[in-house]
C-alpha cells in the first residue's frame, strides 16, 4: 500500500469516528445524530456516485443484486442507529466503544471476504486477527 492510500485510509477512519465524538460533544441524542449524519452522508454519496455513474457510463447492476445490497444497507442503517445511540450515551465510554466496533470490523472483514469471495488470509494476517480478538477482550474488561 502506497503512502497516498495510507492517507486515504486515515481520512476515512477519522471521518468515521469524528461525527460520533463531535455529536457527543455537542450534546446530540443518538437519534438526532443518526438523522443528521445519515442525511449528510447520503446526500454526499448520491452526488459523488451520480458523477461517477455519468462520467464513466456505468451500467446498472442486476436487479437481484440491487435488492440484496439494499437489504444489507437496511441492516447497516440499523447498525448506524445503534452506533449513534451508544456513542451519544453518557454512560458509555465513546472512545472504547468506537475502538471495539473498529476491531470487530477487523475481525469480520476477512471472514466475510473468505465466505463471499474466497480470499484466504496468510499466516501474518491470521496472527493480526488473533491480536484483534485479544484487543476486544482487553477493551471489554476492567
Amino acid at each position: 500500500m502506497n503512502i497516498g492510500m495510507i492517507f486515504v485510509t486515515s481520512f476515512i477512519g477519522l471521518s468515521f469516528i469524528a461525527w460520533a465524538i463531535l455529536s457527543k460533544f455537542l450534546g446530540f441524542h443518538g437519534a438526532w445524530a443518526n438523522v443528521v449524519v445519515t442525511l449528510g452522508t447520503g446526500l454526499t454519496a448520491l452526488c459523488l456516485s451520480r458523477f461517477y455513474i455519468v462520467t464513466q457510463h456505468l451500467s446498472a447492476p442486476p436487479l437481484k443484486s440491487i435488492i440484496i445490497l439494499f437489504c444489507v444497507a437496511m441492516v447497516n442503517g440499523y447498525a448506524v442507529s445503534l452506533y449513534a445511540r451508544n456513542v451519544a450515551n453518557p454512560e458509555i465510554p465513546a472512545a472504547i466503544f468506537m475502538v471495539m466496533v473498529s476491531v470487530f470490523m477487523v475481525i469480520w472483514a476477512p471472514i466475510l471476504d473468505y465466505v463471499l469471495n474466497g480470499a484466504t488470509p496468510d499466516i501474518r494476517q491470521i496472527f493480526g486477527y488473533m491480536c484483534a480478538t485479544g484487543a476486544i477482550y482487553l477493551l471489554g474488561t476492567k
